[in-house]
């Protein structure tokens, strides 16, 4: 298991990678969700690891309490990766914000329109 310093400096690199590369949160397009729906342990695409990042024009809205070892079970308080598709909407982007070992908090961003 993670201690909390090391959490908080994946987390910190986290940050200032996405930063380095510009990667934003994941936008969920009818196409993009309609796979995820289908099929959320292989959608074709990944759910990027942002940190403390804020990106400009994304308003964080709501933090998902996600377990990422793909392991978890329903009754457990992180949330299934099929739990975490039922709780995604279109129109909004996701991002994990927060990482440790085995679960995670993704954030849920309403994008101002450009």
């Amino acid at each position: 298991m993670f201690s909390l310093a090391t959490i908080q400096d994946l987390n910190r690199k986290a940050a200032r990678e996405s930063r380095r590369t510009g990667t934003l949160p994941v936008r969920f397009n009818a196409e993009r969700y309609a796979a995820f729906q289908r099929n959320p342990s292989n959608p074709g695409f990944t759910i990027p690891h942002i940190g403390d990042r804020r990106p400009k024009g994304y308003t964080l809205v709501r933090e998902l309490f996600v377990d990422t070892s793909g392991f978890g079970a329903p009754d457990e308080p992180a949330l299934t990766l099929a739990q975490f598709a039922a709780e995604v909407k279109p129109g909004f982007a996701y991002a994990l914000i927060a990482c440790g070992q085995f679960q995670g908090y993704v954030g849920e961003f309403r994008v101002r329109a450009s």
